[in-house]
């Protein structure tokens, strides 16, 4: 960045007021008498309002104002489904079937989860949510938790999951890839390698899937993004550490992921940034959102300690341009 030396005699736009903000603009205010400029402001987390009942393992979907969280177990598992505007949760209406270790995708108004799981028996029913009331969707191809899911509620990637199994070793993880098209699921091109407990974020035609375990058993932990442009599979950029079952948001360019630690990072469409964390960590399945200051994202219903935390929400409030007035002495 120049210093004010280096710029000094410099041919600038002079304004009466501040103009629309555009990064790296410098001008003078002839009604301030300064000399000003845009900077892009830091990332920040604030503490958003409590959701009524403590759960984890939970699907979200929507964002800040207007998104869901749902199902998870939390003494038990349930179906229930509340509502965020920007402030508080407020009850919607149940689902059908009992399950956790789930995610989801799509908006307040036209969502959709699919897989998770109850006491080791994994499910492969698809729920529609509208506003209002759930419905059945299409049978997922195979009974999966934790499914990659990106997308909207007619046009939907799922990819990866997992399955346990008795004894050594324990867990099984896939390399399938399925495609909603609002009605029912079918096959397309296997991702490059199995993974489970992996976050869904973007469009059918242009998805992520972030982090989550490696297989086919007995799963590493991984950092990897892997892309998805509608017709092939490709490698993207690499998380700062290790991470499973997150949440996060946005597009295949411009991602959000945080969770499982305190942990929170950016995509770009080819590097994850790390940038300011959570004050709470957990699974953050449910987590959900984009990239910006208007529509930031949340995290909750994830599994921290104490098991009241578990109420608690976070909201993320991505880096914005600032009018900064630049000191001349």
């Amino acid at each position: 960045m120049a210093t004010y030396k280096e710029i000094r005699g410099t041919s600038i736009t002079a304004v009466d007021s501040d103009p629309t903000n555009v990064t790296g603009e410098i001008f003078y205010n002839n009604t301030s008498r300064a000399l000003k400029g845009f900077n892009i402001g830091a990332a920040s987390w604030s503490t958003g309002g409590s959701l009524g009942t403590a759960r984890y393992g939970a699907a979200g979907f929507g964002s800040e104002p207007a998104a869901v969280g749902c199902f998870g177990y939390g003494p038990t598992y349930g179906v229930a489904t509340e509502e965020y505007n920007g402030s508080s949760w407020t009850a919607g209406n149940n689902g059908s079937t009992t399950r956790y270790q789930v995610y989801g995708c799509g908006v307040l108004t036209a969502g959709l989860v699919s897989g998770g799981t109850i006491d080791s028996t994994e499910r492969n029913a698809t729920e529609e949510y509208d506003g209002t009331n759930w419905s059945a969707g299409g049978t997922y191809p195979a009974a999966r938790r934790l499914i990659a899911l990106a997308g909207t509620q007619t046009a939907t990637m799922g990819a990866g999951g997992s399955t346990p199994t008795p004894g050594s070793p324990g867990v099984i993880y896939y390399d399938a890839h399925n495609q909603y098209d609002g009605s029912s699921w079918t096959s397309s091109t296997a991702m490059p390698g199995t993974r489970g407990f992996a976050k869904g974020i973007g469009l059918q035609t242009a998805s992520l899937v972030v982090g989550g375990n490696l297989g086919p058993t007995a799963g590493t932990v991984t950092n990897t993004t892997l892309e998805w442009n509608g017709s092939s599979w490709s490698s993207g950029g690499t998380l700062a550490a290790n991470l499973a079952t997150m949440g996060g948001g946005g597009s295949q360019t411009a991602a959000i992921a945080f969770g499982n630690t305190t942990q929170c990072s950016l995509y770009d469409g080819s590097s994850w940034t790390t940038t300011t964390s959570m004050s709470l960590g957990g699974d953050s399945s449910a987590g959900t959102g984009t990239t910006t200051s208007s529509a930031g994202a949340l995290n909750f219903l994830r599994r921290p300690s104490p098991a009241d935390n578990r109420k608690a929400t976070e909201e993320f409030t991505g880096p914005a341009p600032a009018t900064v007035t630049i000191d001349t002495d």
